[in-house]
């Protein structure tokens, strides 16, 4: 059955005669308010009797009927057309669906909206109170969620009186969605049979990459394509020889699947630092790092809660930019890894948007005090061949007169499309002439100053057999980054630990050998996607941790935990392979 019925005629008798006097008293007390589009969720044997009663309350507003059966389709009908004003929940259900119904469904109201249920009593009053099956919360998995003994109304009292509690005990008792409701659920009124819940704030829909697309066109969102790539299936091979030949198999993928890369324009887009970027009431896909992973979020930033997003809000209302703008942000600004990977990945498009737009500026968010693009940006942009005066820095929540996107081509874990060679190799050629004369090691041991994170307790033993063998010893993060570039495009043998100096292997030119050493618990494997791009022998070396994974997944302490080399175990290993890579 479909979703989604407009109701086509008005003055439709409801099939339940108790439900027009509820309806009735629920718009007198909604003292004058007037939608201009509501959502109506009925029973699914009666969709288009219902919708009259609400089209006859409410003259000249656009009635939507939806068939409440299915709480898990209401985000997708919702995302599915615009904005609503009122939700009227009119269906003779048990309290658990009036439960789920309202945490699909509330956020997608706009700001001063109205929620109103209708507690029309079940006739049979043996039936089911609970969620189908065992409802695993998508919003923090793997915790189980049911809903709260009583009803939708000791809920809602729940979230009213969290607004006292501290952040420390919302973060322990709430889920990701309920402190994402507490501020938004505004008054309440009760009244017998009757509850009415105004909404408070902008909340934005997220969806993956095919749901935005199709909840683009329902909404009537158009867009200008300027060019795209094929999605193809990658593998290349790659040499790959490590100490966990079982853990290493599993970790690593046998091919990568690379879905299309796609350069669009849109027209009136509200940007805001930290990669927020959302058009019509719906988050676009370039506002995640991993737009094909569920659940979508980031690592920072007020996107990660749910299926929905806080809106971007700026005192004094959002800032205007006129003209075109690549958008060139990450949710990490100012991260030497995360710009590589993420945002110079988008430049495989730069040169056609050009042409379509001469005027095109990049749009990125700063960092500091002083809120700037840093440094190594402006100097990796000014290689590629984009100079600072094409260069804009988001001040703030920003609506943007048209805003260029484009497909990140490297999105780790899953892929590394081959066009994200084009930006490196631009980059890194322009920055290895700069470089001039200067010599750099054949061999080089990638160290670690910040070892505060992911740190090697033993690493001063490691780093000493690496010396003894002839590597050389570097901090790239020390070192110009004309200079980091030609070390990694000339190497003929790069180690290190995994991470954002191993990162700067996207500079090779050749193929190479790369020495890994990580832990088991940390999850990005850049170097294997980096060896497959430019056919390098990979040798990995993989450590346990201090923190372990747990069983229901990663943690923050698990990925940036702390290990040692066991070279007890491992030594006579690491020492066949110095002796085989090595200088000495």
């Amino acid at each position: 059955m479909d979703l989604l019925r407009r109701v086509m005629r008005r003055g439709a008798e409801p099939a339940t005669a108790r439900w027009r006097p509820l309806l009735h008293e629920a718009v007198n007390r909604l003292d004058g308010f007037v939608p201009r589009r509501v959502l109506l969720l009925v029973d699914g044997e009666r969709p288009d009797s219902s919708g009259g009663a609400v089209e006859a309350a409410f003259p000249g507003a656009e009635v939507v009927v939806l068939d409440g059966g299915n709480h898990e389709d209401l985000f997708a009908a919702a995302a599915g057309q615009a904005q609503a004003d009122l939700v009227v929940d009119a269906r003779v259900s048990p309290a658990a669906q009036k439960y789920w119904a309202f945490r699909r469904l509330f956020l997608s109201l706009r700001d001063g909206g109205r929620y109103v249920v209708l507690t029309i009593p079940d006739e049979d009053p043996a039936s089911d109170r609970t969620p189908p099956a065992a409802v695993v919360d998508p919003y923090r998995r793997p915790v189980e969620v049911t809903p709260p003994a009583g009803s939708l109304d000791d809920w809602l009292t729940t979230l009213q009186g969290a607004r006292r509690w501290s952040i420390a005990r919302r973060r322990r008792e709430l889920t990701q969605l309920e402190r994402q409701l507490v501020p938004a659920v505004g008054e309440v009124v009760r009244a017998d049979e009757i509850r009415i819940i105004t909404k408070v704030g902008e909340h934005l829909l997220k969806l993956d990459p095919a749901g935005t697309r199709s909840a683009l066109v329902r909404r009537g969102v158009r867009h200008r394509e300027i060019t795209r790539r094929p999605a193809r299936t990658v593998s290349t091979p790659v040499r790959l020889h490590s100490n966990a030949p079982e853990f290493s198999a599993a970790r690593f993928p046998a091919t990568e699947e690379v879905p299309e890369l796609v350069c669009r324009t849109y027209e009136d887009v509200v940007c805001a630092p930290r990669q927020v970027v959302s058009v019509a009431g719906l988050l676009l896909p370039e506002s995640y790092v991993q737009p094909w992973r569920r659940p979508l979020g980031q690592l920072t930033g007020n996107t990660t809660a749910s299926e929905y997003g806080t809106a971007p809000v700026r005192d004094g209302g959002l800032l205007e930019l006129a003209g075109t703008y690549f958008h060139l942000d990450n949710e990490v600004p100012g991260h030497y890894g995360h710009f590589l990977t993420h945002d110079l990945t988008r430049l495989w498009a730069w040169d056609e948007a050009l042409a379509a737009f001469p005027d095109l500026r990049i749009l990125l968010s700063g960092t500091g005090d002083e809120n700037a693009a840093p440094g190594f940006v402006l100097e990796m942009l000014a290689a590629f061949g984009i100079g600072p005066d094409r260069v804009t820095v988001l001040a703030g929540p920003t609506r943007v007169e048209r805003l260029v996107t484009a497909t990140q081509a490297f999105q780790q874990p899953l892929f590394l499309a081959p066009e994200a060679a084009v930006a490196w190799s631009r980059v890194r050629d322009s920055l290895v002439r700069s470089a001039g004369e200067v010599t750099v090691p054949t061999h080089a041991f990638v160290g670690r100053t910040d070892q505060t994170r992911r740190a090697c307790r033993n690493g001063v033993e490691v780093e000493r057999r690496f010396a003894e063998a002839g590597f050389e010893i570097v901090h790239p993060e020390l070192l110009p980054l004309a200079v980091q570039a030609k070390l990694f495009a000339q190497a003929e043998v790069i180690a290190g630990y995994a991470g954002s100096g191993m990162i700067n292997a996207v500079w090779s030119q050749r193929p190479a050998t790369r020495i890994v050493i990580s832990s088991r618990s940390y999850p990005a494997i850049n170097e294997y996607h980096l060896a497959r791009l430019f056919g390098s022998d990979l040798h990995y070396l993989w450590c346990d941790p201090d923190v372990p994974v747990p069983e229901s997944g990663m943690t923050k302490q698990a990925f940036h935990s702390g290990f040692a080399v066991d070279l007890e175990r491992d030594g006579t290993m690491l020492d066949e392979l110095l002796g085989s890579t090595g200088t000495i």
